[in-house]
Parts: structure tokens; sequence; C-alpha cells
């Protein structure tokens, strides 16, 4: 399903593309989760959005449309380009009629923002490095910190999962 929302009160339009049927499900977690132009920080909530177009669609027409009619930033266009996205969509796909938001949705929107909206960093304890969502700092942990490390004979600490690797490179080779 793909999907154009206007953010009210600003120049933007939202397009992407979405495996729920009805795209409000899509806010559920929050466009502010995703990248956004600074303009919109704090304005992504649901309602401040509102939904003009679903089309029948999936990801590779969604970057067809991308490709064709490049964002703003990030997945976000002026408001003067949605006519033209919306006549060439029509071309190429089926319009569908645009569902209600359910009340119930209101009340269960996810509170994760980005920093920029009043989120936090997540920093990692072990080295410092931040992260704007916290599924991101925990992989870093479980990747980084967490991997079991073998001592190889060149001296090197690699991981289990890169060894197969750094026996081919030139800095293993020189030590045998």
């Amino acid at each position: 399903m793909l999907y154009l929302f206007e953010v009210l009160g600003t120049e933007f339009i939202k397009f992407g593309w979405t495996k729920h049927a009805n795209p409000w499900m899509r806010i559920q977690n929050g466009f502010w989760t995703n990248s956004h132009p600074i303009e919109l920080c704090g304005k992504l909530a649901p309602e401040n959005l509102n939904l003009v177009h679903v089309f029948d669609g999936g990801l590779k027409e969604e970057q067809i449309i991308q490709s064709i009619f490049p964002s703003y930033e990030f997945e976000f266009w002026k408001r003067t380009d949605l006519e033209k996205i919306v006549t060439f969509m029509r071309m190429m796909l089926e319009e569908k009629p645009l569902p209600v938001t359910r009340p119930i949705f209101q009340e269960n929107v996810s509170n994760e923002r980005l920093p920029c909206c009043g989120g936090i960093e997540h920093k990692c304890k072990i080295c410092g490095k931040t992260f704007k969502r916290p599924h991101k700092l925990w992989e870093h942990q479980r990747d980084i910190h967490q991997r079991i490390k073998f001592k190889c004979k060149c001296g090197v600490e690699v991981c289990k999962k890169h060894l197969s690797r750094h026996l081919k490179t030139k800095r293993h080779l020189e030590h045998q």
C-alpha cells in the first residue's frame, strides 16, 4: 500500500509504502522515528497528519516513484510536488478509498522520538558511541562488545564470525 500524508501547518507531504492495509497503522510507531527535515520536529504526531491518497502498490513502485520524483529530504516532499506525484501514480496504479482513523489507535501511539524531537540519545557505556534508537544501541553492543573474541597466532583479537576473513588478510599472512 502506498500512501501520501500531508503534514498540516507545513509545506511538506510524506510519501511511502506500508505492509498495513490501513496506512494509519504505519503511524503506530510514529513518523518521528524516521529521519525527517528539521522543520518537522515535533509535528509528526497523528493529529498533525492528514491522509490524502492511498494507492495499491508495493516497495518496487515506491522506489520507481522516488527515482522519478526525488524527495526534499528523506521520505518528505514539498507540498508543491503533490499534484505531479499523484498524477503519475494514477497513471501507474489503482487509487484506493481512504480508510478512516481508528479512535483506539490515537491512544496507542509509540512515544519513541528522535533526539531532535525531544527524545534521548542512547549512549554505549563501553565505548561512548551514541545512537538515536535504543535497538541500534542494543545491536551495537551485541555485535561489537558481546561477541566472543579469539586471539589469533598473529596477536590480533577477532570475532569468531570474522575469523575466516581475518585469516586471509595481509596482517595475518605477514605474521605466519
